[in-house]
């Protein structure tokens, strides 16, 4: 488990004025505060259960244009986590990702990114010392998601697009040498 908390002065902003375009400013004052947990319980039956969780509270701190508004673009809280059979080096299990609230996209907070889930499944196994191998699926129900933002000041509907999906139903495999 971990706290953190900052106060942070001219800590540089992004703000894209036009999609692919960033610039840089600075925000007079922001405080950064969050906490980051994370859980793995061995269970009966070979099963291990892992969790991290991350909460962020990032907020201007009395801006004179936005006041003490969240800084945007940033998820309030992400869900990372996967149960999983492990037997003599050999792993099965499912994976999952959440993402609990909708986030604001622009300081002015009239457009937000979803809150979204996804799931997927991983397998794989140690041969020996210095071999291993695997395969995960990810995103395997294939959920359109925002997995990034752009930062912007305010939402133009005409002409801002500020999300940048997630990746589709996917999948990857590999092999592992150790030395």
């Amino acid at each position: 488990m971990a706290y953190y908390y900052a106060r942070l002065k001219d800590q540089f902003s992004g703000v894209s004025p036009i999609p692919v375009v960033t610039d840089v400013t600075n925000a007079d004052k922001s405080i950064h505060e969050g906490l980051e947990l994370a859980v793995t319980a061995h269970l009966p039956l070979d099963l291990e259960w892992q969790n991290n969780l991350l909460i962020k509270h990032f907020r201007l701190d009395n801006d004179a244009t936005f006041g003490n508004t969240r800084i945007p673009g940033i998820q309030k809280s992400l869900l990372h986590g996967e149960l999983m059979y492990r037997k003599n080096g050999f792993y099965i299990g499912p994976t999952y990702e959440i993402s609990q609230q909708r986030y604001a996209v622009d300081f002015a907070e009239t457009l937000y990114a979803d809150s979204y889930a996804i799931f997927g499944l991983k397998v794989g196994q140690k041969v020996n010392e210095h071999w291993s191998w695997f395969l995960e699926g990810r995103n395997l129900a294939d959920r359109r998601y925002a997995a990034t933002t752009d930062v912007l000041k305010v939402f133009d509907p005409t002409s801002d697009r500020p999300f940048s999906p997630g990746d589709g139903r996917s999948a990857y495999a590999g092999v592992t040498w150790y030395y």
